[in-house]
């Protein structure tokens, strides 16, 4: 009876283990908002707020003219990031394989369940191409429409309903997803039917693309801070912890936890009504 009672308490306390360590699911995480953490690769249908209200209307002052330099909305990967892709699949399918292989979850900080079962049903969509490197996606261009609307909503004694030519100027460079973008934008103000006209794209184009003019900005070399941070013990640290958390026996090459990364905050920025589960991968 004895031995009894101590096999089901024993029983009971690696149930309260298991399951405490299950409490935390990054997918579920209503708390800590990952979608706004992406730099440039961040929605803006996810960070645009009220600011534009609070800040910039002025008690007393009515605004006379604008001027709005804009990026362009959310894209595809770089050619880079395209051709590495499938290597995703193998990672995949390896931390699965971790996970299975020990039947416990390798680290407290471990992923749970569900993320798990989310993670092994991913693939990579074959459909992205190299010759669609950096296009223009559906939800970077109502990003776009969208952006014209709230700047109309806040500013529409500059902003009118109406397009000439002689009122408004656009510009934007000669990349599809600046193309893009920027009929995006219009239609937000104008409408689908509108007839906008850009300016001229100059040979050499210094107010958008100053950087291709500028050989520091060019040239990327032993001494940046982005190769000394690569190359630091917190980046080698943060590597090993992800690699730890994944199952892993060995630190995972840069490249792989990168690869992780990117894939987490564009999948973000394309679907901003779910979370990548190579976000809850590549979270430490």
């Amino acid at each position: 009876m004895r031995n009894l009672l101590i096999s089901i308490l024993a029983l009971s306390f690696l149930q309260i283990f298991v399951h405490g360590q299950d409490d935390y699911c990054f997918g579920k995480d209503t708390e800590r908002l990952q979608t706004r953490h992406f730099t440039s690769k961040t929605a803006y249908q996810i960070i645009k707020g009220t600011h534009i209200e609070k800040e910039y209307l002025v008690p007393g002052c009515k605004p006379k003219k604008m001027w709005i330099l804009h990026r362009h909305g959310t894209r595809l990967p770089t050619t880079k990031t395209i051709k590495a892709a499938p290597r995703l699949d193998i990672l995949r399918d390896e931390i699965v394989k971790n996970y299975r292989v020990r039947r416990t979850r390798p680290d407290t900080n471990a992923l749970c369940q569900e993320d798990l079962i989310f993670l092994g049903m991913w693939k990579w969509n074959n459909s992205i191409t190299v010759d669609q490197e950096e296009y223009l996606t559906s939800q970077g261009y109502e990003d776009l429409k969208g952006t014209a609307k709230t700047y109309q909503r806040y500013y529409g004694d500059i902003l009118t309903k109406n397009y000439n030519n002689t009122y408004y100027k656009f510009r934007h460079t000669n990349t599809q997803r600046t193309t893009e973008s920027f009929k995006a934008f219009v239609e937000g103000l104008f409408g689908q039917n509108n007839n906008v006209q850009p300016e001229p794209i100059p040979e050499q184009d210094l107010l958008l693309r100053p950087y291709d003019y500028c050989e520091s900005w060019r040239a990327h070399d032993y001494s940046s801070e982005s190769y000394k941070f690569k190359h630091s013990a917190i980046w080698n640290k943060t590597t090993a912890d992800i690699s730890k958390r994944l199952g892993f026996q060995y630190s995972l090459e840069s490249m792989d936890v990168e690869l992780m990364w990117d894939m987490c905050r564009y999948e973000q920025a394309w679907h901003v009504d779910r979370t990548s589960v190579w976000c809850s991968v590549s979270k430490i």
